[in-house]
């Protein structure tokens, strides 16, 4: 990989090839003015995009150059090269990410991740943490077109409420993108019961584009999750965790023990109930869904409830 046209470039810095269950990393060398880098490649024989990015040597974002090669044909003991251009390099563009009034986080971080049209060349392009996360740079992919899109994550969150958005924008534009984070569960609105099964009340968060809950119960032995649509709950702000342990063989929360819990709000003008983050075929361009947290813990004791958030 010749890498010298890339402006700013420097022996020690890093050219990362990745794709769908691939990273490999090369170190950029210096000879007679030329700067390469030699990526050995581990991955499933075939052919598929490859996204390339050039890092510097602490692997900073956004990367100094980025670029998709197309349809490149992976065969055991084979090799190519590749010369970055001038025209390669994109100049770099921006993410805004919005906080509702009032809300002051303590933490946050937003990463912009770029997914080609056969959904296998992929890779982060842009992100950090902390309050730059509110305005950041990310890095355009070059030879990105139609079907190509990028998709944004940004969480911010403090001791009760965590915000999380993800939104899709065209791979074609390298525009900015801006989004704003959903508001926050109002203070109290929600009670839950000291049970193993608990009854949580208070599902009425107020958003037009409101598509499911969650309720995700946990301990160090056990995980319990459940799903609510919209449509299933109807106009019941009510819900009991059924209790399945005889049916799913598994033991209950403990009297005595700690279960962390978070109840969310899906928000979505789309149908997202079937997104799966394992799968980038299913976020596009126009993916939009936003996940609002509140989290606390409590002590299975059958006696009394707390509030969330």
């Amino acid at each position: 990989m010749d890498v010298t046209n890339v402006p700013g470039i420097a022996s020690g810095d890093r050219v990362v090839v990745s794709s769908q269950g691939l990273s490999s990393t090369g170190l950029v060398t210096v000879s007679g003015g030329n700067y390469t880098a030699l990526v050995n490649l581990t991955a499933q024989p075939g052919t598929q995009d490859l996204l390339v990015v050039v890092v510097d040597s602490s692997f900073s974002l956004p990367p100094k150059a980025a670029k998709v090669l197309r349809s490149v044909n992976i065969s055991s003991g084979g090799s190519s090269s590749y010369t970055f251009t001038a025209s390669d390099v994109l100049a770099p563009a921006n993410v805004s990410v919005n906080l509702p009034s009032g809300f002051s986080p303590t933490f946050g971080d937003a990463w912009v991740f770029y997914l080609s049209t056969d959904n296998k060349g992929w890779g982060i392009v842009g992100g950090t943490t902390g309050t730059s996360a509110l305005n950041f740079s990310y890095r355009p992919v070059a030879g990105s077109g139609s079907g190509d899109r990028y998709v944004v994550m940004a969480v911010a969150g403090d001791s009760s409420n965590v915000l999380e958005r993800f939104k899709g924008a065209s791979g074609s534009s390298g525009s900015t993108i801006t989004l704003a984070l959903p508001n926050p569960w109002p203070a109290n609105s929600l009670t839950v019961t000291r049970q193993a099964h608990p009854t949580v009340s208070g599902l009425s968060y107020a958003d037009p584009s409101l598509k499911a809950y969650q309720i995700e119960l946990e301990d160090s032995t056990l995980i319990y999750q459940v799903t609510l649509s919209k449509g299933w709950l109807g106009n019941a702000t009510t819900y009991t965790v059924p209790d399945l342990s005889s049916q799913l063989t598994y033991t209950p929360f403990a009297s005595g023990s700690t279960v962390h819990i978070s109840i969310t709000a899906v928000l979505s003008a789309a149908n997202v109930l079937n997104l799966d983050s394992n799968d980038p075929a299913s976020f596009g361009a126009t993916t939009d869904i936003s996940l609002v947290h509140a989290t606390d813990q409590y002590t299975p004791s059958g006696i009394g409830s707390i509030q969330l958030p």
